[in-house]
């Protein structure tokens, strides 16, 4: 029954029954006090701001919004982790309201994989949820045998179908599975369930769904009328009267539905699941608007009335099912187009219409709507985000480990009340606009349709249109004014100033070596300009020899090892990486559920040949076939052919170690981009569309002006050749606990606000106890050469290529940054080892581990003592300057690094004579690419340890670390030279080489396990 403390669910919020019953709870139906909580949950991104349900208040349900949630992934353990970390309150749920379905093409497959969602979803709450008292889900005209053989379903429809279905006909039909499971799980518990069966379903939903008819139809009929002339914006006679023929046959004309709205389906299931006594145990309810049935031929003269035309009978010259007609064309002329063929090839004009209906008139149209107006209000607590992330993540805070909910972190970042109370009533009195139509979001945004007028005199400008560089229409203005006293609360408006013009990208090289197929590659490395992958965001790509080193001499020392351990100074393999840093062969032992390793890739792509030639050779114990699970990001997809050009190395490097090194357990490939921004860019920023995909809220994020994706970033939809043609991916996918990145930039490359503002959606991640490790460099104290000078140096202040360049993502202090070691030719893993620092000829003479000090980011707290003593006890003597705001006074007083800057590398792992396969061939590969990812299985491999005793993920290690510098290997020898200089050296205690040394696991692991 109805009481205070119950808390819904809704799997599938952003679908056309989802989005009706959060709805219908937000208005507190039944009544006020029905339900405490609403926690809706979506995989395709959801902006709370855009999806129309009613603005909470003191009196309705609170309300929680989780985009991102795959339901396919994993078991329900591994969904109760994933729920658990992101829903607030998850153990107070009474109510599971299941929207959830995926059609495929094979029914077998569709049946199988969404059953396996709904048992996720009830195994998952069976372990997080213990007052869990009613599952409610909807059946379909499928269930009825709308499409058995010989044909069951005939309306009026009645319950009693359902049971009626032909056995070989229900195999293809899920409900009848559902019903099975939701049975069988119910067994012996406390709560029960049913099932509600509508036929076709009618209604409103924020982003589409691909289940409203209405919506088809509504598309259909406004395009037609507009390539006909008809409607607000037509230029012809008011009394012109277009027909449309029904677009279909005769027989379809005539045949029968039972039509429900979403809002009526929506109130008899929340009805339902207040009411077990009487509609629990299993029962199916068929619902429906209407006792008596109706025809499409009936409905269709009213719905084309309402786009002005007059809907008649099917074309009688035609046997096609579906037919349309075609600009131009007479209505008595028929067209074998469908609707959606229709809509498909007028999709210019579909585009068209849709503009003119937002702006008709163009600049000044008073009486049309912008939709919609977005105020980016000024966030609160970012001035306190270091000592948050410190309160859960230094091991002397009595919180340690107690990592926040998203929902938590969106509220502890969310404006302050004030800001949002005095913003929407000057925005209510100064765009004549009622307060209860202006929405708001924990995220941080105000939103208002509003007349085009009326935004011109709030905002105290004039609108226009403008083309942004994907060809799409954008609305703009050359400036805006708001009064003083709302200035402090607001930080950007959109539609707002004009977005700038494409910038110009530098012609140099992204840092890829153009490597050809492997017989013609030719003996000692070699790189080149190849294809061109950008200047900006480039990987860190593992340079390659041949295999074959020459005559080898055994080591001294090395006589009293296994075979497979006696030249580990020559060629790294799982073995030697294991026995260096005593690694314990994860083979040994099953896998969890929760600790999936997560790779960023971007503009390489792995080649699973070159995988199984790996497992075959280094290690036999991972099967061949094994891959990695795919979350491809806007357009990202992978393998390719081993010969396939973009197959550089990258990708295929980071999953041989890490299947490696944690096998059984899995790796999520994160593949980012599309094949034309993967591979031919003249974009320098990167990073911002994975973790646009990671938090649906940084799409429209605003920090400093700065708001969503910038012009140096990927637009999608992408117009270009190839390129990804659906909607930026926002909040898609969850992250996993640990992330390797062997990707960067030089600092220099992008705009200090862009910076700060992914820096701060990484210290929003580490708060929520995730790990993001990233590769230094290679290139000692300078980026990739050409970036941008010739050397990867920098100039100012009379200095010309000569100030060292520091790297990005690696200098925000919320990234731990790893460099790179190694073991010289005549030394075994009971050696130290020393900065990797290789001639690899062909312009990487000096290819070195990276380090140095940010020019935009103060060393943090955390690593202020290591570095104070590295200047007191081991001062480089180098000139250096003191940085001013935004990378200001670079290279002042002759100075060649930032003396206060945030000091990077923090950690550093083996990254030099890797074996490993690519293009079929077998090579040695160099660079922090190897280190990040051997980082990545280490912390992998603690965490499931912690999670066999309860404990949670490791989370931002650099606290733990610089505290507790004794569980790692200090590395004292060796340099990083570069910009004309010996760069930085190695020495005791923390250094800009190395950082505090390499892992050692079983001291990392005691101090990990020691940790609450």
């Amino acid at each position: 029954m109805a009481n205070s403390a119950n808390h819904a669910i809704v799997f599938g919020a952003s679908g056309i029954i989802g989005w009706a019953i959060v709805d219908q709870l937000l208005h507190s139906y039944p009544h006020l006090g029905a339900f405490k909580k609403v926690t809706a949950v979506t995989n395709r991104p959801l902006n709370a701001a855009e999806t129309y349900w009613p603005e909470p208040n003191s009196q309705s349900p609170e309300l929680q919004l989780i985009s991102g949630i795959d339901l396919r992934r994993g078991d329900g353990a591994a969904l109760a982790e994933s729920l658990t970390e992101v829903v607030e309150d998850i153990d107070t749920v009474t109510h599971i309201f299941y929207l959830v379905f995926q059609a495929m093409k094979d029914d077998i497959e569709e049946v199988a994989t969404n059953l396996r969602m709904l048992q996720n979803v009830v195994d998952a709450h069976s372990l997080t949820s213990p007052h869990l008292q009613f599952v409610a889900f909807p059946g379909g005209t499928r269930g009825y045998g709308i499409y058995a053989p010989g044909g069951t379903f005939s309306p009026p429809l009645s319950e009693e179908m359902v049971d009626s279905l032909p056995p070989d006909y229900a195999k293809t039909v899920v409900y009848p599975a559902y019903r099975e499971l939701l049975d069988r799980k119910s067994k012996g518990k406390k709560w029960t369930w049913c099932e509600v069966c509508p036929d076709a379903i009618i209604g409103f939903t924020p982003n589409g769904s691909q289940f409203s008819l209405a919506l088809h139809w509504a598309q259909y009929l406004s395009l037609y009328a507009y390539n006909h002339g008809i409607g607000p914006s037509a230029d012809n006679d008011e009394k012109k009267t277009i027909e449309i023929s029904f677009p279909g046959n005769e027989a379809g004309a005539k045949s029968l539905f039972s039509p429900v709205s979403n809002r009526t389906l929506a109130r008899f299931m929340i009805y339902a699941s207040l009411h077990p006594e009487t509609c629990g145990g299993g029962r199916l309810f068929n619902v429906a608007d209407n006792e008596t049935p109706s025809t499409y031929g009936e409905l269709w003269p009213q719905l084309a009335a309402w786009f002005g035309l007059k809907g008649v009978e099917p074309a009688k010259d035609t046997g096609a099912n579906e037919r349309a007609l075609g600009v131009g064309e007479l209505p008595q002329t028929a067209s074998l187009l469908t609707p959606g063929e229709y809509i498909v090839k007028h999709k210019d004009a579909f585009k068209q219409s849709g503009r003119l209906k937002a702006l008709e008139g163009g600049v000044g149209a008073g009486g049309q709507q912008l939709d919609s107006i977005r105020i980016g209000l000024t966030q609160d607590g970012l001035d306190t985000a270091y000592d948050r992330v410190m309160e859960v993540s230094h091991p002397e805070s009595p919180s340690y480990g107690k990592h926040l909910s998203t929902a938590e972190v969106n509220r502890l970042f969310a404006p302050a009340r004030e800001s949002i109370d005095v913003v929407r009533e000057w925005l209510a009195d100064a765009a004549d606009v009622e307060l209860h139509k202006i929405r708001w979001s924990e995220n941080g945004w105000l939103a208002a349709d509003i007349p085009v007028a009326s935004a011109e005199k709030a905002f105290q400008t004039k609108y226009y249109e403008h083309t942004d560089k994907a060809g799409r229409l954008r609305v703009g203005c050359d400036s805006y004014s708001v009064p003083s006293h709302i200035q402090a609360h607001i930080d950007y408006i959109t539609p707002g100033v004009k977005s700038s013009p494409p910038l110009n990208k530098r012609s140099e090289s992204r840092g890829s070596p153009a490597w050809g197929p492997g017989p013609s590659w030719g003996p000692g490395p070699s790189w080149g300009p190849g294809p061109s992958w950008g200047s900006g965001p480039a990987r860190r790509p593992p340079q390659w020899s041949p295999g074959n080193h020459g005559p080898w001499h055994m080591p001294p020392g090395a006589h009293g090892l296994p075979p497979d351990l006696q030249d580990c100074g020559r060629n790294i393999t799982p073995t030697c990486l294991r026995a260096l840093y005593d690694i314990p062969k994860a083979y040994e032992h099953p896998a969890d559920s929760v600790n999936a390793l997560g790779l960023f890739e971007d503009g390489d792509f792995y080649a699973q040949s070159d995988l199984d030639s790996f497992f075959a050779q280094y290690a036999p114990y991972v099967p061949n076939g094994t891959h990695p699970t795919l979350d491809g990001i806007d357009g990202g997809v992978a393998p390719v052919a081993a010969s396939n050009i973009a197959n550089t190395g990258e990708s295929d490097i980071d999953m041989d170690i890490s299947f490696s090194l944690i096998y059984p357990q899995k790796v999520i490939l994160y593949q980012v981009d599309d094949s034309f921004y993967s591979a031919d860019t003249n974009l320098t920023g990167f990073f911002n569309t994975f973790l646009d995909a990671l938090d649906g809220s940084y799409c429209n994020y605003t920090y400093d002006g700065l708001t969503g994706d910038s012009p140096i970033d990927p637009i999608y939809p992408d117009p270009n050749p190839g390129g990804y043609k659906g909607q930026l991916q926002c909040g898609v996918y969850a992250p996993t606990r640990v992330i390797s990145v062997s990707y960067g930039e030089a600092e220099a490359d992008v705009p200090a606000r862009y910076q700060y503002r992914q820096c701060n959606e990484i210290m929003k991640l580490v708060l929520q106890g995730h790990t993001i490790l990233l590769a230094s460099g290679d290139y000692g104290v300078a980026s990739f050469p050409s970036d941008p000078s010739p050397n990867g140096c920098l100039s100012g202040d009379g200095q010309n290529h000569t100030i060292y360049n520091p790297d990005f993502v690696s200098s925000c202090p919320y990234i731990t940054s790893v460099g790179a070691t190694q073991l010289y030719s005549n030394q075994t893993i009971y050696d130290a080892e020393s900065v990797m620092q290789d001639n690899l000829g062909a312009g990487a003479e000096l290819f070195a581990s990276h380090g140095g000090f940010s020019n935009r980011y103060e060393a943090p707290a955390y690593q202020k003592s290591a570095i104070d003593t590295y200047f007191s006890k081991h001062d480089p003597g180098l000139p250096y300057y003191v940085a001013g705001p935004n990378g200001t006074n670079v290279g002042a007083n002759g100075g060649v690094y930032n003396r206060v800057g945030r000091g990077i590398p923090d950690i550093s792992a083996n990254g030099a004579n890797f074996r490993a396969y690519t293009n079929g061939t077998d090579f040695h590969w160099y660079g922090t690419s190897l280190a990040a990812p051997i980082w990545g299985s280490i912390l992998t491999l603690i965490n499931e340890a912690r999670t066999a005793v309860g404990k949670g993920p490791v989370g931002f290690i650099n606290p733990t670390l610089y505290a507790n510098t004794w569980a790692l290997k200090d590395i004292v020898n060796g340099s990083n030279p570069g910009c004309g200089s010996e760069g930085f050296h190695a020495v005791p205690g923390w250094d800009p080489v190395t950082g505090l040394g390499t892992p050692n696991y079983p001291k990392l692991l005691d101090l990990f396990m020691s940790l609450p």
